[in-house]
């Protein structure tokens, strides 16, 4: 399993929302690792405001590594292999306190 720290106001961009490491990790579960088994990845959403959408953020996210999958080289037998049969996404949201 991978962890992603990331705040929520990054949600989206590419630079703070860390998809080039994304991209990369992605790249390097290609290269190293099976196909028979789901990768895990957990996206820790930090800030979490309530009156944020989770539904939004994580579906902006799911969108994002759906992209960059679609953009990555992979070998023929996974060029047509959707994300989701290769990656599974959860997410963990921690509420932004005030003092």
């Amino acid at each position: 399993m991978l962890i992603i720290n990331l705040w929520t106001y990054q949600v989206g961009n590419y630079t703070g929302g860390q998809y080039e490491i994304i991209k990369v990790i992605l790249e390097m579960n290609i290269k190293l690792f099976k196909r028979d088994q789901l990768k895990q990845l957990l996206y820790v959403l930090r800030d979490f405001d309530q009156d944020e959408n989770l539904e939004e953020l994580t579906q902006t996210i799911k969108d994002d590594v759906h992209k960059i999958w679609n953009e990555i080289p992979k070998p023929e037998d996974m060029k047509d292999v959707p994300a989701c049969e290769v990656f599974r996404l959860h997410f963990y949201k921690m509420s932004h306190f005030k003092q």
